[in-house]
């Protein structure tokens, strides 16, 4: 962990090994609920990401779920419990129903997924898919909304910055425009 704090990451602390790493499994949950709404016909595959991406949970991006949860329980310490008090019997039915109607991976379900999602990707203008995402990205990175390790290392050297970045996805040709704006956010 030292190692991974030392170069300016931020590692957590497994207590137990499982398969994976956290993050994809948390992606696995997301995109089983996903996959069963669409191949069920609850909702189109297009209306999903719109779901996501317009969504209330944008939340999630600068707290993470379980302060968000605090934070719509009240805040504070004892948020996450409040929250659990007041919502947990409805959490506690949207759950049992998850798994009942879990992803199912027969070819009649896979295969009305698919339908779904070739349909919704039909309209998805490729060519200008990739720099608008990226363009998204560079704006929440110019408006401070990048990990709390990046900003700390504003006071390095501009390569440790762009390192920072790439590791974060950004493309090489985006990093002189974002060193800029972070040089002259950081003096």
């Amino acid at each position: 962990m030292k190692f991974y704090q030392s170069v300016g990451k931020r590692p957590i602390l497994l207590h137990r090994e499982v398969p994976d790493f956290v993050s994809n499994r948390l992606q696995a949950a997301i995109n089983n609920e996903a996959y069963s709404l669409i191949s069920w016909g609850i909702v189109s595959a297009s209306d999903l990401d719109l779901a996501v991406t317009q969504g209330r949970d944008l939340r999630w991006a600068p707290t993470g779920p379980i302060v968000t949860n605090a934070l719509g329980g009240g805040g504070g310490p004892d948020g996450f419990s409040q929250r659990i008090e007041r919502l947990g019997p409805s959490i506690q039915t949207w759950e049992e129903d998850i798994l009942k109607n879990r992803v199912d991976w027969s070819r009649e379900r896979l295969s009305a997924l698919e339908d779904s999602v070739k349909k919704s990707l039909s309209d998805v203008y490729w060519s200008n898919l990739v720099a608008e995402r990226d363009a998204v990205l560079v704006q929440l990175l110019a408006a401070g909304k990048i990990p709390k390790f990046c900003t700390a290392l504003l006071q390095n050297r501009v390569r440790i910055i762009c390192h920072c970045l790439a590791c974060l996805g950004v493309r090489q040709e985006q990093l002189p425009y974002i060193v800029i704006l972070l040089s002259r956010d950081a003096k």
